[in-house]
């Protein structure tokens, strides 16, 4: 049965949003060289520099800053694909009457939908250390301000466990490495 026209184009399309996706993804990969998951103002100069365009310093920190919108000084996959963000999804949905400020009542009335509960004295506690110019609400800016403190305090916690258990891998490995000695050296002292 051969394919008709709306059914064609429909297949067309996805074929090239597959291609497309593969694409950025690639480009966002190359990028970047650390291979941490985001592009930092270095990569993203690389970008540029890889493409053969000639940019200010100026120019590549206006773009940059563009496409920053979670303002955690890198670039997520998300954000070079010119996509929703983390830190926009949670300012929506916290951000219950649209008006481009989340209130303390909209954050109570929202952590209350979600699995991670806040109380009065939690939701006081952000207001108090990211509520800048102490206005009763958190501006975007000032709700990212508190998101990429916690997402980094949590990337702190979750390196030095790392590095706790690597330390502690190579604590127990050169224990059994003396321990392999001590055995050899015994066994020796004993034939």
């Amino acid at each position: 049965m051969p394919i008709h026209g709306a059914a064609m184009s429909l297949m067309l399309k996805k074929g090239n949003n597959r291609r497309r996706e593969e694409e950025l993804w690639k480009a966002f990969t190359d990028a970047d060289t650390n291979k941490d998951g985001y592009l930092s103002m270095e990569e993203y100069v690389g970008v540029f520099q890889n493409h053969g365009i000639a940019i200010t310093h100026e120019e590549v920190l206006l773009f940059f800053n563009s496409k920053d919108r979670d303002r955690d000084g890198r670039i997520s996959y998300e954000e070079f694909c010119d996509r929703e963000t983390v830190n926009e999804r949670a300012f929506k949905a916290m951000d219950i009457n649209s008006d481009g400020f989340v209130t303390k009542s909209e954050m109570l009335k929202a952590s209350n939908r979600s699995t991670r509960r806040l109380s009065a004295n939690d939701v006081e506690a952000c207001f108090k250390e990211f509520d800048k110019d102490k206005d009763e609400k958190l501006s975007y800016e000032e709700f990212c301000d508190m998101m990429n403190t916690r997402r980094h305090t949590l990337e702190l916690l979750l390196e030095h466990h790392r590095s706790h258990d690597e330390e502690t891998e190579t604590a127990t490995t050169t224990l059994c490495e003396d321990d392999a000695c001590s055995t050899t050296t015994q066994e020796t002292n004993v034939d």
